[in-house]
């Protein structure tokens, strides 16, 4: 019955959609917080004023009235049955009892529980007439709203966005009180390109109820009004997960995997946002190194590259630099594939950005202020490059069209090269795991592109567990990288390699011109490697397993 009663909840949601409201299919809150740093970035390109009034609702879920939600749901055409049968479960008689003593019966005439299967559908209800009566009354600005959280934003001339943005904010405090419902003075602010423009802002509203502020939070990531950079909501995060790593050691002591508990609370917890900003190298290496220190036992000496490839292995993502590189591009990815943007705004946002991005520059990440420019700049770092808007070519020569490939796919590559730019600094930092020369090449001149590849994997699976990097018992053999060169071909890379070190097993691969991008791990004799985005016949992609020893190169 709970099932139906949501499917019936949705299904309302969809034929009263509105584009400013999220919270539903495809319109989570970080698509929300990214569309509203996009606006500021491309407002600050064009060298507009851009301002942004924040409104937090106080206890929104327990102040609803009920016969405002009923005089509301009769109006949209809301299911009349459903909205019945839960007001009778928020009706339920309710008892407070203390140690064996039991208050009297208690109803509840007001408010909706939250986490309930049709609440956060009952508030849209009821928010429904504010958002579409300020569309009617102020046409230029732009609307979010996430369940109780809600947002104005305009561009333009200042003194257009000044009166604009004060005046639908007013308006929907008023229509907000009217309903019985509180706007919060302490969570509620204003930001702006300037901070002058967001003190005349909050001077030009009459209901006193925001203030200005140089940054924020927009429903938890990082919001700057579009000409500064702000990242203080992800150093505050850093911070307090920092404090917690005696505990987590503590936690060790005891028996608790805290590679898991490390990634499950802690990388989120202090990458979230990233989407809107990108994460400058000075900031990603402070990240890693904290949740490295975590993960591994206490003490000192130790490298965080190292530290988090060991607890990655093949198949981890609990290194910050992950979600540091892939957030910026799958979003820029979500964004064409969802058209979040028209085609000409996301086209004009990137010729913008691409204009004042300058590769290498040690301010580069001071002028990346939104999501476009941040994902120029961690393209740069893993030497991915923007060709077109909608094209991105990666370090190994692959074209990726973000019309065409769907965003997973590029998720895929994105975790793929960056296992490849760890494995290229771990042979920075042990220059002894890099041979002076190729095992073996196939035609690559000086072009040939140097890609460092991780075999532990296939080791482990051809030789048996004793060859699992993260095996402690004695006799272990470690495993060491693969480098290899890749050959440019008429249709796209062509690469050959072997495993460095002793050397008891040789494994080579030699892909089909035909095959775009190198094959990676998980090599099996005779078989088509399955790391390869898409599929490749055995025909095509074969490797060969030799059991004859082989003289290794390196250490």
């Amino acid at each position: 019955m709970e099932a139906e009663r949501v499917y019936i909840a949705r299904a309302w949601e969809s034929d009263n959609f509105r584009p400013q409201m999220f919270g539903g299919l495809g319109m989570s809150a970080q698509r929300a917080a990214w569309q509203a740093a996009f606006q500021a970035e491309l407002a600050a390109r064009k060298e507009d004023s851009y301002a942004q009034s924040l409104l937090d609702l106080v206890k929104a879920f327990e102040k609803v009235q009920h016969f405002r939600v009923k005089a509301a749901a009769k109006k949209h055409g809301y299911d009349l049955t459903i909205l019945r049968l839960t007001f009778s479960a928020y009706r339920m008689g309710r008892v407070v009892g203390v140690d064996g003593v039991m208050s009297r019966i208690i109803v509840a005439m007001c408010g909706i529980t939250a986490g309930s299967g049709t609440a956060t559908t009952e508030l849209r209800v009821l928010l429904l007439d504010i958002v579409d009566q300020t569309y009617a009354l102020w046409a230029t600005v732009s609307l979010t709203v996430f369940v109780d959280d809600m947002s104005v934003e305009a561009s333009g001339h200042r003194s257009e966005v000044r009166t604009d943005v004060a005046g639908a904010t007013d308006y929907i405090v008023k229509e907000l009180t009217h309903l019985d419902l509180e706007v919060s003075v302490k969570k509620s602010v204003v930001l702006a390109d300037r901070l002058s423009l967001a003190k005349a802002v909050a001077r030009t509203s009459k209901t006193g109820k925001v203030s200005a502020v140089r940054q924020s939070k927009l429903l938890g990531a990082p919001a700057g009004g579009g000409r500064r950079r702000a990242t203080r909501a992800l150093a505050i995060r850093l911070a307090a997960f920092a404090k917690k790593k005696g505990k987590i050691h503590a936690l060790r002591k005891v028996g608790v995997n805290t590679l898991q508990l490390t990634r499950a609370m802690g990388t989120p917890a202090v990458m979230y946002g990233v989407f809107t900003c990108g994460m400058a190298t000075t900031q990603l290496a402070r990240t890693r190194s904290t949740i490295a220190s975590a993960v591994a036992p206490e003490g000192r000496g130790k490298k965080p590259e190292l530290i988090l490839w060991a607890c990655d292995c093949h198949t981890g993502t609990v290194d910050p630099a992950f979600d540091a590189h892939g957030q910026p591009i799958a979003f820029w990815a979500y964004a064409w594939w969802q058209q979040w943007r028209p085609a000409n705004k996301l086209v004009e946002a990137a010729h913008a950005a691409m204009a004042v991005f300058v590769p290498g520059h040690p301010n580069t990440w001071k002028k990346a202020v939104g999501p476009v420019l941040s994902m120029l700049a961690t393209c740069h770092r893993i030497g991915w490059e923007m060709v077109s808007p909608w094209e991105l070519k990666t370090d190994v020569g692959r074209l990726l069209n973000l019309q065409l490939d769907p965003p997973a796919v590029v998720e895929t590559e994105t975790k793929a090269v960056v296992r490849r730019w760890r494995w290229g600094n771990i042979c920075k930092d042990q220059p002894c795991l890099k041979p002076p020369v190729p095992d073996m090449t196939v035609g690559a001149g000086p072009d040939g592109i140097e890609v460092v590849l991780d075999f532990a994997r296939s080791l482990a699976k051809s030789r048996g567990p004793d060859m699992d990097p993260r095996s402690s018992k004695p006799g272990d053999q470690p495993t060491r990288p693969a480098w290899c060169r890749l050959s440019p071909t008429a249709n796209g890379p062509r690469p050959d390699w072997r495993p460095l070190g002793s050397g008891q097993m040789m494994i080579g691969a030699s892909c089909a011109p035909a095959i775009r991008g190198p094959c990676s791990t998980g090599i099996r004799a005779r078989q088509s490697c399955h790391m390869v985005v898409g599929k490749c016949p055995p025909a095509e992609c074969r490797s060969l397993l030799h059991s004859s020893a082989m003289p290794g190169r390196g250490c």
